[in-house]
């Protein structure tokens, strides 16, 4: 779940379709979340929760530093994943 951003931040009027999409994530930072995930073990590569703990130490390294960036990333490489 995202965390609520005080007010005044200038995403309240967002959606949260909209804070996702509106987050830059390079294609070397996605190459990166993939060997992330699959550096994971294989029994818990699965595991979304390992999979959003994982992604969010890594986005942090990676200067990404929100839970909506986190989030945006973790999305980002699902939907890589799944159309592959």
């Amino acid at each position: 779940m995202l965390a609520a951003r005080p007010a005044g931040s200038g995403h309240e009027a967002m959606s949260a379709i909209d804070q996702l999409t509106g987050v830059a994530i390079n294609a070397a930072q996605l190459e990166t979340a993939i060997h992330v995930l699959a550096a994971l073990p294989h029994d818990r590569r699965d595991v979304p929760a390992v999979q959003a703990l994982a992604l969010r130490a890594y986005a942090c390294e990676a200067g990404i530093d929100d839970e909506i960036g986190s989030a945006a990333l973790h999305a980002r490489v699902t939907a890589l994943a799944a159309s592959m």
